[in-house]
């Protein structure tokens, strides 16, 4: 089997866990909520967002969806500022 080059070219990319979680800090900074508050939106504990904004975590994609939709953006939206190198 011979390795297209253009596939791997057009391969996605997946942001890091690092990135997902600093993507989700800056939102929830920009929105002055504390982790507690985002606990409570998203129904998951503070330890465990606290995780992901240190990149310790790995979040599911339902996970992703909970934290994005109490962060008043879509789950799309958080990756596309995950992706962001700025």
């Amino acid at each position: 089997m011979t390795d297209d080059p253009n596939r791997r070219a057009n391969k996605p990319t997946i942001p890091t866990s690092g990135q997902i979680g600093r993507a989700v800090r800056q939102l929830r900074v920009k929105r002055e909520m504390t982790l507690e508050a985002l606990a409570r939106t998203s129904g998951l504990h503070w330890t465990y967002l606290s995780g992901i904004e240190r990149g310790r975590r790995n979040p599911t994609l339902n996970v992703m969806a909970a934290v994005a939709a109490s962060l008043g953006v879509k789950t799309s939206e958080l990756v596309l500022l995950a992706e962001d190198p700025n």
